[in-house]
């Protein structure tokens, strides 16, 4: 029996509430940062080791723009653009990554 028939019953019969309560512990008990961002670049998940790399609580980061709160306002323009290709479908390009 393969590791993935083994875990594929129990993980599938989780309820959506026993898939939050999972996330929040394995992002609480997490040692590196976890930062989850939506398709437009906004934090929606920020776990507490975040918290101490970043110098941000979780309730300041959540909502906000990813790329203002990791990327230095010192970097070049174009910097944040790299958050922006992350967050493209797969196969499509953003316009300032060029053809």
């Amino acid at each position: 029996m393969s590791m993935e028939k083994s875990i594929e019953g129990p993980v599938a019969r989780l309820s959506m509430l026993d898939v939050e309560a999972l996330q929040v512990a394995v992002f609480g008990a997490a040692l590196d940062p976890i930062i989850v961002m939506d398709e437009s670049g906004r934090v929606r998940e920020f776990n507490p080791a975040a918290e101490q790399v970043f110098g941000y609580s979780r309730a300041a980061a959540m909502g906000r723009m990813l790329a203002e709160l990791i990327i230095p306002g010192a970097l070049p323009r174009g910097a944040t653009g790299r958050v922006s290709l992350a967050t493209s479908p797969p196969g499509s390009r953003p316009s300032w990554a060029g053809a």
